[in-house]
Order: structure tokens, then sequence, then C-alpha cells
């Protein structure tokens, strides 16, 4: 813990975050050497009008294409470090404006980006990084808020040490809350909370004196936000302060816990009032909705009153608290809050709402939400024109939260993969943070070296080709269709025109999928689902494993079948061929739990290499560049116990197993003398092929590491993370 506060103190006490405040509102003029720690990574001019969409990508120091050191060796490993990193993380929790709407907060998976909420320009990130040696584990969520002046930031961190080997030190498995001084850029304090505890809330007081904690099963801790030390400690597990912050509502978090309200006064902790529910928030003027198996009551707490009382559930209030929507007989009814009047129930048809959200002038209220329970609609969003009542589909796959931009009204949509801005009034998409994305699972290089595509099959598999001179983000390509259940493969064909990613293939120049390829194979060979593709290294050749357990060899020339291999069980997990194409080696998984090696074309087998049932299973197979051996990846007991193992290639001699546990990917570097390992404790590792020995550990993902590869040149080493980024690794060139 120590070593991570001087990490993050070190990082902030250079810092300014005035200069943050300097493009929100007026101030005196920083000095030059100040203002340059803050040059933005991230500029976009205003949001154009509702006829365009603007993407949002950050500016990136070119990485050379050919190499300049003659790629990564044993000798100059100790030199590799990171050259660049390609994309912006995972959002892991809901983005949310501060309070005057002057700043755009956007937690992810490597810190929190801060973005000037007018211009969507990016200002920093906050970075919670680790010291060589130690890294971490993200914690779910991820809780972070903002104090209504912008002062102070508060966040959790969930920690994890592991050893040289891999394996996670128990004794050092820590989660904290952290509070930073954005205006002096130091850390006030920091507070273990326990590893298994679950953090429910954090909210600031409005006045920002306090900080409540919603620690999960039931206790809500009120901290001063001077020292952290506690003041009071409530029943409950979330929770809401009164506009005013004299009060502090808990309320039940999981679906089993006792259905009881309760709320407190903050200035002395004690009990007012007590009722039996399931959710509670207030209104602009501190009327409390209480909600209840399908009623809400509006209550002056004060006068211990009921107002009014609605059927129906998820709450909200406009901005100026005179109307109240709630979910009801699969309708969103509107009614006025002094009287209780219905007023009238929007288009469209919800039986769970995700986020519902007045826009702050009143104009228009938005949704995301489910469809009802007897269809198989997938969460949309939708805005409705006030008093219209119609509703506008907007747009998008797969929304998870929305919220309005207090100051310009646009529609800030937060999705599975990215995030986008709406303008409310047409549901037009104005702009888009396209290089925040999910986890990475499957990265290749195309064969020229110049592009790099990383796949992700969450929630449905998208594949992003970047540019590695100049670091941008060049074309996406989306399958909505496809969940990915081929699991973390992309590869190019051997000219560079084709991209497979599972289940498809796809033109690199313009993103059209192949469905006339598709068919052809589907048409000749098997109109299955292809879980692995392996093109020959001379492009004459292909090979296609199915997850049903076929194998399939193709001459690309004749555009014919060559033959179906048969005499094995077990659907194909990989494939690999030799530098030569003589040999194909292929992984079948249940029963058959193998390495097997084919020759070519003829597809005789040669042997096995047998993995042990279910407590061994292959995962990954690739041949070193002279042919002469064989790598593996297979997972014993777990994903964090994965190992690697060097084969003979001509008889499937075991030659020897890296000290190393936790391993997810390996990869020969292109003159065969390194091997590279991605693993669970985030890091990637350098190793000498011939005797397995450590050449280095490589730090900067911010979760486990899920594919690596090569550059054709040899000069760099990409790695994707389940972070939602991709890493270039090489040895520096120049001074």
């Amino acid at each position: 813990m120590e070593a991570l506060m001087k990490t993050i103190f070190r990082i902030l006490i250079g810092l300014s975050i005035l200069v943050i405040f300097a493009g929100c509102w007026p101030q005196p003029a920083q000095p030059s050497s100040t203002a340059a720690l803050y040059t933005p990574t991230s500029t976009a001019s205003p949001l154009p009008s509702t006829t365009a969409s603007a993407t949002l990508t950050p500016s990136s120091t070119a990485v050379p294409t050919e190499a300049a050191n003659g790629g990564i060796t044993p000798q100059n490993a100790a030199e590799v470090t990171q050259l660049r990193r390609l994309g912006q993380g995972m959002v892991i929790e809901t983005p949310f404006y501060s309070m005057d709407g002057e700043l755009l907060v956007i937690p992810t998976t490597l810190g929190v980006d801060l973005y000037e909420a007018r211009t969507l320009r990016k200002l920093t990130t906050i970075p919670d990084s680790p010291e060589e040696g130690f890294t971490r584990v993200p914690a779910s969520p991820h809780l972070v808020v903002l104090s209504a002046d912008r002062r102070y930031l508060a966040g959790s961190l969930r920690e994890a040490a592991f050893s040289e080997r891999g394996d996670v030190q128990l004794e050092d498995l820590q989660q904290s809350i952290y509070l930073l001084d954005l205006e002096k850029g130091t850390i006030v304090w920091e507070k273990p909370v326990g590893w298994d505890t679950s953090l429910t809330n954090l909210a600031f007081s409005p006045d920002g004196q306090s900080l409540a904690v919603g620690l999960y099963p039931g206790n809500v801790q009120l901290w001063s936000v001077a020292d952290g030390e506690e003041r009071f400690s409530f029943q409950g597990s979330a929770l809401e302060f009164s506009p005013d912050g004299s009060v502090l509502a808990t309320m039940p978090w999981a679906v089993d816990d006792d259905r009881q309200l309760y709320v407190y006064r903050t200035e002395d902790g004690s009990l007012l009032k007590q009722w039996e529910g399931e959710r509670a928030t207030f209104s602009p003027g501190g009327v409390l909705a209480i909600e209840n198996t399908g009623a809400v009551r509006l209550v002056d707490i004060e006068k211990n009153q009921v107002l009014q009382a609605f059927s129906g559930k998820s709450a909200e209030f406009s901005a100026d608290g005179h109307i109240l929507a709630l979910l009801d007989r699969n309708q969103i009814r509107l009614y006025d809050v002094s009287s209780g009047q219905f007023l009238q129930a929007l288009e469209g048809s919800f039986e769970a709402v995700s986020s519902l959200q007045f826009a702050p002038d009143g104009s228009s209220l938005a949704i995301v939400g489910n469809g009802p329970a007897n269809t198989l609609t997938a969460p949309q969003a939708a805005i409705w024109q006030l008093p219209d009542g119609k509703p506008t589909v907007v747009d998008i796959q797969d929304p998870l939260k929305l919220t309005y931009a207090p100051n310009e009204g646009t529609l800030l949509i937060w999705t599975a993969e990215s995030i986008y801005v709406f303008d409310p009034d047409t549901a037009a998409r104005v702009a888009a943070f396209a290089e925040y994305g999910t986890n990475v699972d499957g990265i290749a290089f195309s064969p020229d070296g110049k592009t790099l595509a990383a796949n992700s099959s969450n929630p449905h598999l998208t594949t992003r080709l970047w540019g590695i001179e100049g670091g941008q983000l060049e074309k996406t390509i989306e399958d909505p269709y496809n969940p990915g259940f081929g699991g973390p493969k992309v590869s190019f064909s051997p000219d560079g025109q084709l991209l497979w990613v599972p289940g498809s293939f796809w033109r690199v120049e313009d993103g059209t999928r192949l469905t006339s390829l598709e068919s052809f194979l589907g048409i000749a060979g098997l109109p299955y689902f292809s879980s692995s593709v392996s093109y020959s290294p001379d492009g004459k050749m292909l090979a296609i494993g199915y997850l049903e357990g076929h194998l399939q060899l193709w001459d690309l020339e004749e555009q014919k079948l060559i033959r179906e291999l048969e005499g094995f069980q077990g659907h194909v997990l990989d494939l690999a061929f030799s530098p030569d194409d003589k040999t194909l080696a292929v992984i079948f998984g249940y029963p058959e739990f193998a390495i097997q090696l084919w020759t070519l074309p003829k597809g005789e087998r040669l042997f096995s290499i047998e993995g042990s049932g279910w407590t061994h299973e292959f995962s990954q197979v690739v041949f070193s560049p002279d042919g002469q051996t064989l790598a593996s990846v297979s997972k014993e007991d777990g994903m964090d116990l994965g190992m690697v193992e060097l084969w003979r290639a001509g008889d499937g001699e075991r030659l020897y197993q890296l000290e190393m546990a936790g391993v997810m990917r390996v990869a020969f570097s292109k003159d065969g003398d390194t091997l590279a390992t991605g693993s669970y404790d985030h890091t990637v590792r350098l190793w000498r092929a011939a005797d397995g020995a450590l050449l280095k550990i490589l730090y900067g993902h911010g979760d486990y590491v899920t594919d690596l590869a090569f550059s054709p040149s040899g000069e760099l080493l990409a790695s994707g993370s389940y972070d939602g980024t991709v890493i270039l690794w090489g040895v520096p060139s120049g001074p």
C-alpha cells in the first residue's frame, strides 16, 4: 500500500490540476512549465452540427515500422520499454459530469480521465498505475466521485501483489478508498476497507465536508473529508444525500437485503425515520420518493407526512422538481408532484429501466431500458420530446447508462464498447469517444507491419484496425450478430487483403464482410462456425478448424478443398503451420485434450502430445521460426495456473517448462531466440528461448494480458489486454 501511495504521490505532486480548471473559468495565467504538463492528449473542436459526427482521438508520437536495431533479442531485452499505447482503456463505471457541468469524468481501467465538458477536450488522466513489481486487480465496480466544488476526487482501488513467478501473494490482497486533492495535486488520505468487502456507493456531501461510503452487506459509513476518520456508521448498503446535505437516506443494495429504508441526520448521526422499502431518491426540493413493491410514496421528512402515493417504480424527478416520471405497467408515466395529478403516458413499452433522466431544461426525457419480459429485445435508448410524448429510438447498440450534460444539454450514452454524445432534439450522434473499447481478446500485425488488428467479443465481435506509425484508429469492423465464440484469434491473409475473425472473413480495404467467400466455404465445406484459421507461410493453403470438431485443408490458388482431416475427436482450439509449410500443429479440446502434428498436404498424423484431461488443457501452440521447436500454453486447474512448455517438433519430446504461472499467451521473436509471454498478473515477460532464462518483466497493463504478437520486422512486440488497450514494446531508437 505504501508503494502505491508513493507512486500516485510522485505522479500528482508535480502536477497542478488547477490547469484543468483554467479551461473552465477565468484564472490568472499559470507558468509555462506547469501548463506544459497538461498538453491535451485528445482534442476536439466545439460540438458540430446535428448532421455531423465528430470522433475524438488522441494525437500520438510516431513509432517506426521498420527495425532500427535489429529487433528484440536476448542481448537487448533489458532495453525493451513501452513505446506507445493503442486505445484509452475500457470504461468500467458510468461517466458523469461535475455538479457545475464544467467537467466530464470517465473512470477507466487505466485511471480517471477528465474532459472539458463544453469542447470534449481531454484535460488529463489521473493514473493509478503501480510501481514495477506491484500489479493490481481493478476494483469491481471501480467507484469514482467528485466533490461539488471539484476540489476532491475519491475513488476505490483493489490491489494484489504477485511474485516474480506470477503467483498471487494472498497476504498483499488489499482494497482501499483514496482521496485526492486536485487543487494541490496530492493524496489527502487512503483507507483500507478489506479485500472481501463490496463497495456499493461513494458520495460527497453537498458541502464537500463528508464522504459517505456504502459497504455490503448492511453498513454505510460517513467519513470526514479532512482526515478520513469515521464520523458515524449507519444501517443500509446504498445511499443518497438530500440536496442540502442535512440528511442521508440509506437503502438495500441487493435483492436479498432486508427491505428497509433509513434516514439519518448528518450533523449528529441520529435516526430520523425508518420505512419498509426498496429504493429512495430525493427531489431537488428535498421531497423523498420511497419505492416498495410497485408503489411510490412522496414523503416530507421534516413533517413526517406522506404527500402523494402512486403506482410504479424507477422514480425520477425533473430538474425543477415539478414532474415525477415512473415506470408503471410497462409505460413511463408522468405526474405533477404537488397535486399528484396524472399528466400523460409516454409511448413505448419497457419492463425495466437502467437509466431515466430529464433534460436540464425539462424539454425531453431519455431512457435506457429493456422491453417487456416476453420479448427478446436488447436494451435500447430512446428520447421523448415533452410534452409530445412520442419516442425517438436512438441508433445505438448495447446501451448501458445515460446522462445529460448539465450546461450543453447534450445526451451522453455509455455502451459496452464506447461512449457517444447525441443531440436530444434529433437523436443524431454528434461525437464519439472512439478509442475507448472493451477487453482486447486477440491481436495480429498485417504482413507489412503497418497495421495492427485487435478484436473483442464483448458484447459482440468488434475488430479495430490501428495504424502503427501514427498510432491512430483507422477502421472499426463490427459484427453485431457474432458473439466471437472462437476465442482470442484474429488473422491476416499473407497478402494482407483479408482478415479472419472467429466465424467470418472481412476485406481489410473497406471493412466489407466477405459473405461470398464464407458461402463458398460453407457450400463446398461445412456450414459450421470456424473457430480457428491458419494460413500457410507461402499463402497457398488455408486450414480451418470448427467448434463442431471438423478440420479442413484448402488450396487457395485452386480454390478447392484439399481434404478433411479425420481420425480425431474434439473441437479444434488452435492451428499453426510450420515455417516450411510441411506440418500442421492442431490443438483438440474435449475429449482429446492433445496437440497433434499432421503432414501436409497428405494429412497423415505424425504424433500426439497428450494433455491430462480437464486438468491440463492446451489452449495455444506456435512453431519457432526455424520449425524445430513447439511452444504450448496449457491451463491447469484454472486460468491463473497457465503454463508454457517447449517441445521438440520432430518427435514431441518435452524440452522444458518456463518457471512462470498464470500464462495466457506465448510468442516467438522473429529470430526465435526470445520468447514472450503474457500473463494473468498483467505482465509481459521476455525469456531466452534456448534455456528458459527470464530476461525482463514489462509492466504497463491494468489487467491480464490476453494476446501477443511480434511485428514482421521483429522490432515491435504488441500485447493486448483485458484493460482494453494494446501496448507496443521495443528498443527505443536514437538518443
